[in-house]
């Protein structure tokens, strides 16, 4: 069997007129052995999906042509433009590498070849007089959680760009580099002061030495992923259009740093339905979305949304079990309630009985117990 060693191009039209809610992604592929195949993947949109080859040619021109000839009899049946969906794969991350009339897609691995994101400044920004805002809080900007429908909806709004959404701790790190004894604050999602890693101080002390900055974004592990910045060299820059703070984080911290990163962010529809498909297929949790002219705003009501493919729960330990299993528990009212058993990893700690920890699942029974919960770690920025 033949393996695909190149997506070359992919388009999926959508009929979602009347009762219609179906797909046809139709698309050029390279295989192994040289030869071409034109693939159409089809079926309901949140149903099943069947795959056929239209056409297996040696060179790439006739896969083509039947790509366009099938792409022209869709459109004539009412099948109109929609976001990817069952792109080919490619190692493992189904992503679409080029769609006719779009701009900014992506290679197989996930690494984008051309985008229409923001340009990058080539220096930092004049000092300038800041308007007038609130002052900078402890607080952080949250996020609207959204379902499938809405998220489709904005991974073809243009106003909007997507990110991932990361599974770890929410903080803020303020660091005051400009003072004769630097320091790094980290700040939780509840504006309270907590410890984070060692590696972030060294880190900024290597890469952002004599400079002020206020960044947002989450701990996983050991790596500070962040998304937003807040504060520059003493400014406050929140009422920057988020297109311009990203551009200016973009410029700060996209560093050799081995432990602080700037999220990837896709801009058109074709980057975000790709992103959108991989973090899927990635079992990630979730993606989101922000409007590139809305100002940071504390807590939620803000143009910033998320859409997450899996729930989570903040649970109680009620007890350890045996091989490495604990008991979970949630509030209902006064009294804890059992929602069933989690194993916990051979490369995290066993939590002890009342530690509050967070909890990734399906779904709830009705009887209120968890299907397939699986433990993401410890929230020491949650009391009971």
């Amino acid at each position: 069997m033949s393996n695909i060693v190149k997506v070359h191009e992919t388009d999926t039209v959508v009929n979602q007129s009347g009762k219609h809610n179906k797909f046809y992604t139709v698309s050029v592929v390279e295989l192994d052995n040289g030869n071409y195949e034109t693939l159409a993947t089809y079926g309901p949109i949140d149903g099943w999906r069947k795959t056929l080859v239209k056409c297996s040619s040696p060179s790439i021109g006739g896969a083509r042509h039947k790509m366009q000839e099938i792409l022209s009899e869709k459109r004539q049946k009412g099948y109109i433009s929609g976001p990817s969906i069952e792109a080919p794969t490619v190692n493992g991350v189904s992503i679409p590498m080029s769609v006719p009339g779009n701009t900014g897609t992506h290679r197989a691995d996930g690494s984008l070849i051309g985008s229409n994101k923001p340009t990058k400044p080539t220096s930092r920004p004049a000092a300038q007089v800041t308007p007038s805002v609130p002052p900078l809080s402890k607080s952080c900007q949250l996020l609207t959680e959204i379902d499938k429908d809405r998220a489709l909806e904005l991974v073809q709004d243009p106003d909007y760009c997507a990110q991932e959404k990361h599974d770890g701790k929410r903080m803020k790190l303020v660091w005051e580099g400009e003072q004769p004894a630097p320091s790094l604050q980290a700040i939780n999602k509840k504006g309270l002061l907590c410890g984070g890693p060692m590696t972030f101080r060294s880190e900024f002390e290597t890469h952002f030495d004599g400079l002020d900055m206020t960044l947002d974004g989450e701990q996983v592990g050991k790596h500070y992923w962040t998304w937003d910045i807040m504060s520059l060299r003493g400014q406050d820059i929140r009422y920057m259009p988020y297109r311009e703070r990203l551009s200016q984080l973009e410029y700060e911290a996209s560093t050799n740093s081995e432990f602080i990163h700037v999220v990837e962010t896709a801009y058109t529809t074709v980057e975000k339905a790709a992103l959108f498909q991989a973090l899927i297929e990635g079992e990630k949790e979730g993606i989101v979305f922000k409007r590139l002219d809305a100002p940071y705003t504390d807590g939620k009501g803000g143009p910033q949304y998320k859409f997450k493919f899996y729930a989570t729960a903040s649970v109680i330990v009620l007890k350890q079990n045996a091989k490495r299993s604990v008991e979970i528990g949630v509030l209902d009212g006064s009294p804890v309630v059992s929602v069933g058993n989690c194993t916990i990893p051979p490369n995290k700690d066993v939590p002890q009985a009342g530690d509050i920890v967070e909890i990734r699942y399906l779904y709830a029974y009705k009887g209120g117990s968890l299907y397939q919960p699986t433990y993401l770690g410890p929230r020491d920025d949650i009391y009971r």
